[in-house]
């Protein structure tokens, strides 16, 4: 069978539970899943065999020859197919923090743009002559921790340079005062902060992103709105550009309007192709931003544009 839509339902359930058992199977492959094992046990990242951990590819499908081996125009559409299958897993998945195990991953990763502006720092370990290092990289990215390293786990890495790469993940994921600016700054727009609000002052440039910042602060936090109410009212917290237009989402905005919003942006297969335009607010004017496919308002969704459309509708 070469295509995947010719799976009945039974099928797909059958792929489906023999991927979340694969660990529990005793058939798993030791010699490449063996490293990460024993990384994540020894880091306190999570564990394969205790199902605090899952695999993650970035490209879904076997091929016959290794990566390595593979002309570079044929990867770079593999990657590209299944880019958009990723960030779903990501989105939709209980998933905080995802390990990058080696360059072609992390090259993968930029290209497919699932991260960006990854920080980079270098990490040294005791050799046989004089000092190795391992080049590592951290970034935050709609809501998932991303820690990554140049070189895979089941290549010939010596032993020093496992147990440091361990302390390392096991120290990022740890909050650290000295963390890299670029590092806190990303980890600042991503998350919300500790009392489970977006922070202020956070600016998106796609409907896309904005679904998946909302979908990310829905995950983490049970506060009835996206921000912070207290003194501050009703003001601008997100800044959004959308088909063209530039935005507000206040944040008095309602948890039950953000996931209003998220289902709506699922059911139309992106944020992006949702039917956005400006609608009358109570006043008649038409400064309110709606997703909606009419004027209708969203109950609790509170998103205005500061440059009204002053034509009629």
């Amino acid at each position: 069978m070469r295509d995947p839509g010719e799976l009945d339902a039974g099928q797909v359930e059958q792929v489906v539970a023999e991927s979340y058992a694969y660990f529990r199977s005793g058939r798993w492959y030791r010699q490449w899943f063996g490293w990460m094992e024993q990384l994540l046990t020894s880091s306190g990242a999570g564990s394969y065999l205790k199902g605090s951990a899952c695999h993650l590819d970035l490209v879904q499908w076997a091929t016959v020859q290794p990566q390595g081996q593979l002309p570079a125009a044929a990867w770079q559409r593999l990657v590209a197919e299944d880019r958009e299958f990723l960030r779903w897993q990501l989105a939709h998945a209980n998933v905080s923090l995802v390990l990058i195990n080696g360059t072609s991953v992390i090259d993968g990763l930029l290209a497919a743009g699932v991260v960006s502006d990854l920080a980079e720092d270098r990490l040294e370990y005791p050799a046989k002559e004089g000092t190795g290092y391992l080049r590592v990289f951290r970034c935050a990215s709609d809501g998932v921790r991303f820690l990554g390293w140049n070189r895979p786990l089941a290549g010939p890495l010596p032993a020093p340079a496992r147990h440091a790469l361990a302390g390392w993940v096991a120290a990022a994921l740890r909050p650290q005062a000295d963390a890299p600016a670029s590092w806190q700054a990303a980890c600042t727009l991503a998350n919300p902060g500790p009392d489970g609000f977006i922070s202020p002052g956070a600016v998106v440039n796609s409907a896309d992103e904005l679904d998946h910042r909302l979908r990310s602060w829905l995950r983490v936090s049970q506060q009835p709105t996206i921000g912070d109410i207290g003194r501050f009212g009703g003001s601008p917290l997100i800044k959004v550009t959308a088909d063209g237009r530039e935005f507000v989402l206040n944040r008095d905005t309602k948890r039950s309007a953000v996931a209003s919003f998220t289902e709506a942006a699922a059911r139309a297969g992106g944020a992006g192709n949702l039917p956005w335009h400006l609608a009358p607010n109570a006043s008649g004017n038409r400064n309110r931003m709606s997703y909606l496919p009419d004027d209708n308002p969203a109950p609790g969704w509170y998103a205005y544009t500061r440059h009204p459309d002053t034509a009629q509708p």
